[in-house]
């Protein structure tokens, strides 16, 4: 667990309102915590561990304590207590919709099946524009997925995740072999290993509010749903 050593500014993008914090190993990290609800938070660490063993390019992230000291007068968004943290990753930007194609087909792929699986909604690009929540980092072109705080959606459209997802054309494109089930089963085998660990990982200030038996019931219950003949069906 790390410690939050010093707020340094509130950023501009995302509805969850986090902050850029200085921690005690010495990296920068990209802090959420009132704002973005205990509920929301279980939903960012649970998806976060699954990503990260799906495959998918994620910044390093972790548990980080804010003193109450720190936030004594203000910083009302972040609030004291345990906070997610992403580490900082400099002159990120969100990829545009003409950069889709430079875009590696596979990752699109890949990030069109998670979101279906994770019931993420919140991963969407189209001419007009939208919310990706993919970036890249110019010098290097490496790719970044972020923010999952809105994943395990009882409300998940599916027609909205094939008509506006950023990994849609990929997906869909003509060329793209018959579905691979056993391929991304697989891969969801991998990340479902992992699961109880990020469950038993999670602070129990954030379990008084979002409780166990309701991360079975909303998340765990959306996570086996790839077991259903229907599943793979609905995205062919």
């Amino acid at each position: 667990m790390l410690v939050v050593t010093e707020i340094i500014r509130q950023m501009k993008q995302g509805q969850t309102a986090p902050f850029l914090c200085k921690a005690d190993d010495g990296y920068l990290y990209i802090v959420k915590g009132a704002r973005a609800t205990p509920k929301g938070l279980i939903k960012e660490w649970i998806a976060a561990h699954l990503c990260k063993e799906f495959g998918l390019p994620c910044p390093e992230f972790s548990l980080v304590y804010v003193d109450d000291a720190l936030v004594e007068y203000g910083y009302s968004d972040l609030g004291s207590g345990m906070c997610f943290a992403s580490k900082f990753v400099p002159n990120i930007q969100d990829v545009t919709f003409s950069q889709l194609q430079k875009v590696s087909k596979q990752i699109l792929q890949d990030l069109f099946v998670f979101d279906y699986w994770i019931k993420n909604d919140d991963r969407c690009l189209t001419q007009l524009g939208g919310n990706p929540n993919l970036f890249f980092e110019p010098l290097s072109n490496q790719l970044f997925v972020l923010d999952h705080n809105l994943s395990f959606e009882p409300s998940f459209s599916l027609t909205n995740h094939c008509e506006l997802h950023v990994g849609r054309m990929a997906w869909f494109e003509p060329q793209q072999p018959l579905l691979a089930k056993s391929y991304y089963e697989e891969r969801i085998h991998s990340s479902i290993a992992i699961l109880q660990e990020a469950i038993d990982s999670l602070p129990q200030e954030w379990l008084e509010h979002y409780d166990l038996d309701s991360i079975n019931r909303e998340i765990i219950v959306v996570l086996e749903q790839y077991k259903s003949a229907n599943f793979w069906e609905d995205i062919k």
